[in-house]
């Protein structure tokens, strides 16, 4: 049974690799016909796609060059082909339209968010058009800088290939087959070697789901703000040909100061890319894209491991859905998808829990455990300095160790020889992760101190205009019961009732609690400061699950069917618990998929455009963060003009949108965040923060709101 289920397992990972590699067309050729610009290889900033069939008006004159594309696109063609666009088609230096071959139709004006790639046009063809010959007309008037533009036709991939849904199900049947096949009774004689393949099979499908799980595709159309560091320290390391990964050695004006912020991180992502990459050094996106498979890739060995040390503490069924908790974390995710330093840190720091829960017996082995949690310790220190804290679980993984009788002498000497231990692991670990920052300590101290001056004096919109240390609170326990869930804190409290998981979750509690204590008297927060510490967090939520059967079973009544019944309602309960968590990442992947976000911004586009009809408004002006530090107000000049301004659920906004109703602007309409019910954070900051639109009635005739 057990070979049965496990080479059931390798299929489905087998045929799940296999369906990714399946063709995404069958060579199908598109009719429509394209005039004028250059080909696309002609910018050395756009990203090939071989798919493409399509022209840009970057010429040899650079973003200087203007010119005009015509596409005459055949009925039908869209059936099969999708229309993408490269650039900067901002509907006014750079303007796309679409209309019937003839003029029959007015025309339809596209927008694009900025990218040096091509993304899809969201389109919502009229039904009157459908099924007529089509042109799609893109003008570039601008000589700037970032005023170019490609138009272009890709095959539409089929569903069944493209939908990576069925590659995931594939996956997780395999993980589902080799657990079983770990329960089935153990192979003998020369075929024992499959004994220990579920288990493998078993990492191998919980990898693959994270890398599919955690894939977008939003490159070079969604910036974070901080992933030009690493792509230009990692460029400037490579010019130079050393290890240097400072700051101010590096293309980085606005970031110089910090010195060697992310170090570790940064030496860990440029020698990967030295090993298994070496060609992403030809370019920046080259650079940016090794850096986005680091972290999915790393975001994916945790769930192995945590997998791993579930199965080992917990059964099968806690396990899986443990580990499904911990994959659907929103912060996780979103680290996952980020050019930073979180996801490698979350790694390394799971991994520094999962060493905590071991209890060697012989000597040698204590001393190698506590050399190795120092040696992980000193590296997470070099990617980021407060990460120093995580030398909490070289003494608490060390006071289980210590004699249980004797005098003083015979329990002191033992924890120095720990801390001895632990204390060379550190510094080789710190060693190790950057060299560059032991031969310049001074520099990376006065890193420290440029960013301490950063965030120390608060960092907005990302605390409050007049903080305190009640309002921190409220901000903390809101954002994580928005995107967590009470359940879950409820779960991890009572983890710590009995020996599972220690002292692993001792010293997890303790590194929490000084983190939360060291933000209550800051005037910022960031919730990816905790981020290292949340699958630890989940994996001590389960344990509270399997500490709630163990008294359960002690009260309730021996039958035979109690424990499978009351294990299957305890993993339904501990299932639920996940919702809150999944309903904030469900609406969130949507904003790491270029056809989504192209979705998403074509129909804020169709909104604001029925209000500027409705109002007969000249245009939209907007309102933007700058403006509202510095209080600066609309000026109505005389025409009737609307106002789009952002709101990221901040106090600053509060203030100022009130001010602004103050002064006799109206609101026509909010268009609500997707994390609408999240305070402050990333999630609107980044990716969709509120939407308020405004007029002022003195410049506006219409008085009423639009509905």
């Amino acid at each position: 049974m057990r070979i049965v289920t496990t080479i059931g397992a390798v299929v489905c990972i087998a045929l799940a690799l296999c369906w990714k590699l399946l063709p995404a067309h069958d060579g199908l050729e598109s009719a429509a016909a394209l005039q004028g610009g250059c080909p696309p290889s002609t910018s050395p900033y756009l990203q090939a796609d071989a798919n493409v069939k399509g022209a840009i008006t970057y010429c040899e004159a650079g973003d200087a060059a203007t010119g005009t594309l015509v596409m005459h696109i055949p009925a039908g063609t869209l059936d099969n082909f999708g229309l993408v666009v490269a650039g900067y088609v901002d509907g006014k230096d750079v303007s796309l339209n679409l209309q019937p071959t003839g003029g029959s139709s007015a025309a339809m004006s596209l927008q694009q968010r900025a990218a040096e790639r091509w993304t899809p046009v969201a389109l919502d063809i009229p039904d009157p058009w459908k099924g007529t010959d089509l042109t799609a007309t893109l003008q570039d008037r601008g000589e700037q800088h970032a005023q170019w533009a490609g138009l272009g036709l890709v095959p539409l991939k089929q569903g069944a290939h493209a939908d990576r849904g069925v590659a995931i199900a594939l996956l997780c049947l395999a993980v589902v087959l080799a657990l079983l096949a770990r329960r089935a009774r153990p192979a003998s004689g020369p075929v024992g070697i499959i004994n220990h393949m579920p288990m493998a099979v078993a990492m191998l499908a919980t990898l693959l789901i994270g890398g599919h799980l955690y894939r977008g595709d939003i490159a070079g159309i969604w910036v974070h703000p901080d992933e030009s560091i690493p792509v230009k320290v990692m460029e400037a390391m490579h010019g130079r040909g050393d290890l240097d990964t400072d700051f101010a050695k590096a293309d980085l004006p606005v970031f110089a100061d910090f010195r060697y912020n992310f170090s570790g991180y940064i030496l860990a992502a440029y020698a990967s890319a030295k090993v298994l990459s070496p060609d992403a050094f030809a370019s920046e996106p080259a650079l940016l894209k090794h850096l986005l498979d680091l972290s999915r890739w790393s975001a994916a060995a945790t769930l192995v491991l945590c997998l791993l040390l579930l199965l080992r503490h917990t059964n099968a069924l806690y396990a899986v859905i443990g580990t499904t908790l911990i994959a659907i974390v929103p912060q996780l995710y979103q680290d996952a998808h980020y050019a930073r330093l979180e996801s490698l840190s979350t790694l390394l720091a799971t991994l520094v829990f999962a060493l905590a829960t071991l209890k060697p017996i012989r000597e040698r082995n204590r001393h190698l455990l506590m050399a190795a949690i120092g040696l992980l310790a000193g590296m997470l220190t070099t990617i980021k300095f407060t990460y120093v804290i995580f030398l909490l679980f070289c003494i608490v993984s060390a006071m289980p160790m210590l004699p249980r009788s004797g005098d003083m002498a015979a329990r002191v000497k033992p924890l120095l020889l720990h801390g001895l231990w632990s204390a060379l692991g550190f510094v080789a670990g710190f060693c190790i992760a950057s060299p560059s920052i032991v031969v310049d300590l001074a520099g990376f101290i006065a890193g420290i101190q440029a960013l301490n001056n950063q965030y120390g004096g608060g960092h907005p919109p990302h605390g409050f205009p007049s903080p305190s240390m009640g309002k921190q609170v409220g901000l903390i326990a809101g954002y994580y019961s928005a995107t967590i869930g009470l359940p879950l804190l409820v779960l991890h409290l009572a983890g710590y009732s009995r020996g599972v998981l220690a002292p692993a979750k001792y010293a997890l509690g303790g590194v929490l609690g000084i983190t939360l204590l060291a933000f209550l008297f800051q005037e910022v927060f960031f919730e990816r400061n905790f981020g290292p510490f949340l699958p630890g967090f989940i994996l001590v939520s389960v344990i509270g699950i399997v500490n709630i059967e163990h008294w359960l079973l002690h009260v309730l009544p021996e039958r035979n069917w109690m424990l499978p019944a009351l294990r299957l309602a305890l993993a339904v309960a501990l299932a639920f618990c996940g919702w809150t968590a999944l309903s904030v990442t469900s609406r969130l992947a949507p904003h790491f998929s270029a056809e989504s976000l192209s979705a998403m911004d074509r129909a804020h586009a169709r909104k604001l455009d029925a209000y500027v009809h409705e109002f007969g408004a000249a245009g939209i002006k907007q309102i933007g963060f700058p403006d509202i530090m510095a209080s600066t107000f609309p000026q109505p000049a005389g025409e009737c003009e609307l106002y789009q301004g952002i709101h990221y659920n901040d106090g600053w906004s509060k203030n100022y949108y009130h001010q602004l109703e103050q002064r006799g602007f109206r609101l026509v309409a909010r268009m609500a965040s997707d994390f609408d019910e999240v305070p402050v954070s990333t999630l609107n900051v980044y990716h969709s923060p509120t939407m308020l639109l405004y007029y002022a009635p003195a410049g506006c005739s219409r008085e009423g709101v639009p509905q």
